[in-house]
C-alpha cells in the first residue's frame, strides 16, 4: 500500500459515507480467514515515490482491473474524500458568490495577484494564512471583513442614539471605506486598497482600528 492511512479507513467499522466497502470487504475476509486458521494479511507501508517496480505492477493492474458494481464505488478512498470535498466547496463558493448568502455589509478582499478570496478548506484558507499574526489582528480583521465594528455606520444601525460620525470631520460619516482610505486619523504605508494583506499592515500600524474601545486586545 502506498497509504496506510488508506486501510486504516478500509477497516473503519464506524459510519462513514462508504460504509459498504467496509462491509463488502469484511465478507470477503471472513470467507478467506474461514478456509484457514493459519491464513494472514500483511500490510505494507510503500511510498509510490519509491517507484518500486513490483508496486507499479499490482497498481497498475488493480487500476486497469474492471468488475462489476456491486456497491457505491470510487476509483479510491482518497479520491472519494477529494471528490466529495471539492463537490462541497464549490457550492460553498457558489453560495459565498450570493451576496444575500454572505451579506451585503461583508467586503470582497483579494490576494496579491488582485484574485478574489475564495472560501477554501486546505491550510487554513486564504483569509488565514495572511492574517496570519496576533488573535488581536483576527477578531479586527474579521470586524472589518463583516463591517461590525465599533464605527459610525455601525452605530447609526445598531445604536443610533450615538454618535456616528468620524472624529476627523462632526460632518462626516464614519464608515469603513472612510477608516481605510480617507481618515487622516489613521496612518498608512501605501494605499489601501481591499488586498487583504495590505489591509493587515494597516491594521498592525493602527492597533487601534476596528477597535472596541471596552475590549482588551
Amino acid at each position: 500500500m502506498d497509504s496506510i492511512q488508506c486501510v486504516q479507513k478500509l477497516f473503519d467499522t464506524s459510519n462513514h459515507s462508504l460504509q459498504g466497502h467496509t462491509i463488502a470487504m469484511s465478507h470477503c475476509l471472513g470467507v478467506f480467514f474461514s478456509k484457514n486458521p493459519a491464513n494472514s494479511i500483511q500490510f505494507w507501508d510503500c511510498p509510490s515515490d519509491n517507484r518500486w517496480p513490483l508496486h507499479h505492477r499490482f497498481d497498475s493492474q488493480t487500476k486497469s482491473l474492471r468488475l462489476p458494481i456491486k456497491y457505491p464505488n470510487k476509483e479510491s478512498w482518497d479520491y472519494c474524500r477529494k471528490s466529495e470535498c471539492d463537490d462541497l466547496i464549490l457550492t460553498w463558493q457558489m453560495f459565498f458568490e450570493n451576496s444575500q448568502y454572505k451579506g451585503n455589509n461583508f467586503l470582497d478582499t483579494y490576494d496579491n495577484d488582485d484574485h478574489v478570496i475564495l472560501p477554501m478548506y486546505t491550510k487554513g484558507g486564504g483569509w488565514l494564512n495572511t492574517i496570519d499574526t496576533s488573535d488581536s489582528t483576527y477578531a479586527r480583521a474579521t470586524r472589518l471583513i463583516t463591517n461590525h465594528a465599533s464605527i459610525g455606520k455601525y452605530r447609526a444601525r445598531f445604536l443610533p442614539n450615538e454618535a456616528n460620525s468620524c472624529a476627523c470631520n462632526n460632518n462626516q460619516l464614519e464608515t469603513r471605506h472612510h477608516v481605510l482610505r480617507e481618515c487622516p486619523l489613521y496612518r498608512r504605508y501605501n494605499y489601501v486598497e481591499y488586498v487583504l494583506s495590505k489591509i493587515v499592515d494597516f491594521l498592525q500600524i493602527n492597533p487601534r482600528a476596528f477597535c472596541f474601545l471596552d475590549s482588551i486586545e
